[in-house]
């Protein structure tokens, strides 16, 4: 294949090579040219044909003549390819991959290139010694002759360029100043190496293209700009820092520049309330120098009034001193006089306690008096008393009082009794009833115990999954933040996806696993605000890396399904991937938002799907047949094809085990028998103890009346021996 720069101008040009094996004769090859969109042949480079191409038409490096011999399976041929090959193609056995093979090794390049023989000497034809290429290639002024003996027995090789013996590094350099680079795909492209092409990367086809068809300074210049437009990205990422930097420091500046201005205001402030502080004494002592002022005019006027009143009252201090003396003398005449009425007064008081002492003898008499009186009336009266108690006493044993056999108390004694032992017989099968009850509660209660064990068990997934999340140290934080913070939340928050789904068939456990990758860590709110509170504590606050997401504006209608059910299973399939998952509808909504699962169907076996039919159908883009993801996508080439490319699935880490739906549901039966067995002995032991109570209350009644008949016949008893005691009393 020769070294050509291709354009996209139309149609594309297409060499068709047809080559027939001869045993001696070279030249015998056939060359036809067909073009895209045109089906008439093109100018052929025989010479019998017309149109015959010229020199001037070549490129510099393309291929003018190959000549070969011994080769593979060509014993001689030769053939011209005209100036715009770029494609070998033909029937399968035509030698269409021998002649690409000898112009790759023809050119200098090692057999590891072509990926097929490793040895040199695996290309001479079978029962030959040697055998020949010889390539014949554009230059400026004269055609370049590359020939290339190979020899079997020592698997060696001798180069010639022109005629004359060279060495392998010669003939690179000779085809490095052609420009021929066999090693790159998008000059020379070998049938096997058509898998590795189509992975390459557009950065990398640009590379390869410029190496192909451009100058040698233009990929050190596009590598420059690479490492230039880094550099820009670098000083970009750096102006907007500085930028951010800027503004943060402008905000902060503002807010420091409010600070100060009220700081100023209260230095102002200060300073007022501080010169007010001072002027104050200054105010009071004026207030107080005019009030002192006012009082010492008032003083000196008052005193002035003083002298005139002491002026006008001069006559009567006279009068007053005469009227002193005078008091003075009736002082000393009232003294004089007290004491002769104190001496008259002692006198009087001797004599009156004379008289007290005599009054005191007629009171004690008096009093002596009265106490004989009181027992005279005493002893009338209980003389009185005794009359009316014999009375009595002769009228009690006048008629004796009723025998204790003469009532019908043993009759209602006897009575009591029995009711009250039937009463107790009564509350003992009652009471053994409630026992056989409870013994029948504990055997339940054992059951009860037993299915929630089984049931804990079940649905212990969790926790085994918590295990399996237990090296993510950033995800295992936030679900305890998430525990312990429920009362600052105003709806529900979802721990990661992976411990809230189950999945009903474990078959596709490692394919859920698979295609949720990192959405399985994945926490859901159901409400913005709580999306915000959870990212501002733990993303913000705590600088953790986990992925919240808030879709309380999707539902399960956002995502419909590109086929329905029915024509999944005409091409093969079960059910989509999100059939399989049991969840609430706000997660499953997240897992069609994060994984896409409604549009991923999913079969059991690689061999239930019919692939080349998938391969037609536009609406799928990725399915699972068995532990296989099939990915379809259309090629950037040529017709544009879709093309499917497969991923062996990994075993799940995560979805090891999951709870068994038919297993739960009997537990749940069985569990919910149990409770109804043991609320409907409840209301049995309920009614046994209203009945215990009614019959206790029976027997308290019973006791009563029981206790009352004792009474009844103790008083009784009482009364007949009150009579004997009267009657021998009497």
């Amino acid at each position: 294949m020769s070294r050509s720069k291709t354009r996209r101008h139309g149609n594309e040009a297409v060499e068709e090579q047809s080559f027939s094996r001869t045993s001696s004769t070279p030249g015998e090859g056939s060359n036809k040219r067909m073009r895209l969109g045109d089906n008439s042949p093109s100018a052929s480079s025989t010479p019998s044909r017309k149109g015959k191409s010229t020199q001037e038409e070549y490129q510099i490096g393309s291929i003018v003549r190959v000549c070969l011999k011994n080769f593979v399976t060509y014993d001689s041929v030769e053939f011209r390819p005209g100036p715009n090959l770029n494609m070998v193609i033909g029937p399968n056995g035509t030698g269409k991959s021998t002649i690409v093979c000898a112009i790759a090794l023809g050119l200098g390049w090692n057999t590891s290139l072509l990926g097929r023989a490793k040895e040199i000497s695996d290309f001479v034809k079978h029962g030959q010694e040697r055998a020949s290429i010889e390539i014949e290639l554009k230059d400026k002024s004269k055609n370049v002759v590359v020939s290339r003996t190979i020899k079997k027995s020592n698997n060696n090789s001798q180069w010639k360029l022109n005629g004359k013996i060279v060495n392998h590094k010669e003939v690179q350099s000779k085809m490095a100043s052609l420009n021929i680079q066999v090693d790159n795909l998008c000059q020379f492209l070998p049938q096997d190496k058509v898998s590795e092409f189509a992975q390459m990367t557009p950065p990398e086809l640009l590379v390869q293209t410029q190496r192909a068809v451009g100058e040698k300074e233009l990929i050190t210049w596009h590598e420059r700009l690479i490492k230039l437009r880094e550099e820009e990205k670098k000083l970009s990422a750096t102006a907007k820092g500085d930028s951010d930097e800027i503004d943060n420091l402008e905000k902060r500046n503002i807010v420091l520049e409010r600070d100060v201005t009220r700081f100023r205001e209260k230095e102002a402030i200060l300073r007022r309330v501080r010169l007010y502080e001072l002027r104050i004494p200054f105010a009071r002592y004026g207030v107080a120098k005019n009030l002192y002022d006012e009082i010492k005019k008032e003083r000196t006027e008052v005193h002035s009034a003083y002298i005139c009143l002491l002026k006008e009252n001069e006559p009567a201090n006279v009068r007053k001193s005469a009227l002193e003396n005078l008091v003075r003398k009736a002082a000393n005449e009232k003294k004089r006089c007290s004491e002769s009425y104190g001496a008259k007064k002692r006198e009087m008081e001797g004599t009156a306690a004379e008289l007290e002492e005599a009054e005191g003898d007629i009171d004690n008499a008096r009093k002596e008096l009265s106490e004989i009186k009181k027992r005279e009336k005493l002893r009338q009266n209980k003389i009185s008393q005794l009359q009316t108690e014999i009375k009595e006493l002769e009228e009690k044993t006048e008629v004796p009082p009723p025998g204790i056999g003469a009532s019908d108390i043993k009759k209602r004694y006897e009575d009591v009794l029995r009711r009250l032992s039937e009463t107790s017989l009564q509350t003992g099968d009652v009471l053994e009833r409630m026992e056989k009850i409870k013994e029948d509660n504990k055997i339940l209660r054992w059951d009860m115990e037993s299915l929630q064990k089984q049931f804990k068990e079940l649905e212990d997934v969790k926790r085994h999954r918590l295990e399996a999340l237990s090296n993510d140290h950033d995800t295992m934080s936030a679900i305890e933040w998430l525990e312990q913070n429920k009362d600052k939340l105003v709806a529900h928050v979802y721990n990661p996806i992976c411990l809230e789904i189950d999945i009903k068939d474990m078959r596709y456990a490692d394919a859920v696993e698979y295609l949720l990758g990192n959405s399985m860590r994945t926490f859901v709110c159901e409400s913005s605000q709580d999306y915000h509170t959870v990212t501002k504590a733990l993303c913000d606050n705590r600088k953790l890396k986990i992925n919240v997401i808030c879709i309380s504006h999707l539902n399960l209608n956002n995502f419909p399904s590109p086929m329905s059910i029915q024509q999944l299973r005409a091409h093969g399939f079960e059910s989509y991937l999100l059939d399989q998952i049991d969840a609430p509808p706000m997660l499953l909504t997240a897992i069609c938002d994060q994984a896409n699962f409604h549009r991923i169907p999913v079969a059991r076996s690689e061999s239930d799907v019919d692939h080349k039919e998938i391969l037609r159908r536009p609406e799928i883009k990725k399915y699972i047949a068995g532990d296989t993801s099939y990915s379809i996508t259309s090629s950037r080439y040529g017709k544009r094809l879709n093309q499917s490319y497969t991923t062996k699935i990994r075993p799940a880490r995560i979805f090891t085990n999951t709870l068994n739906v038919d297993q739960r549901r009997d537990l749940e039966r069985q569990l919910q028998e149990v409770q109804l067995k043991w609320q409907e002995n409840d209301k049995l032991i309920n009614r046994l103890r209203l009945e215990e109570t009614k019959l206790n209350e029976a027997s308290y009644k019973l006791r009563e009346e029981k206790g009352k008949i004792i009474e009844e016949k103790r008083k009784i008893q009482a009364a007949y021996n009150d009579f004997q005691k009267n009657k021998v009393k009497l």
